[in-house]
């Protein structure tokens, strides 16, 4: 019996400027719905106006505020 990819979403925020949002095990685009998602849930609630994104191995996006 095959098993589902281990799909996770975690979204925290070490420092008052970071945001970093993974999707674990995320290889379809469909699976970075919910990521995505929490990312503008945090622009939206922070009124962010500048930000710089990168993706990190393909799993994560990260964001800094300016």
């Amino acid at each position: 019996m095959a098993t589902e990819p281990d799909v996770g979403v975690e979204a925290r925020r070490p420092a008052r400027s970071l945001l970093s949002v993974s999707a674990y095990g995320a290889d379809s685009a469909a699976e970075w719905y919910e990521p995505c998602r929490v990312l503008a849930r945090f622009i939206d609630r922070t009124r962010i106006t500048t930000m710089a994104l990168s993706e990190a191995s393909g799993r994560s996006i990260t964001a800094w505020t300016a």
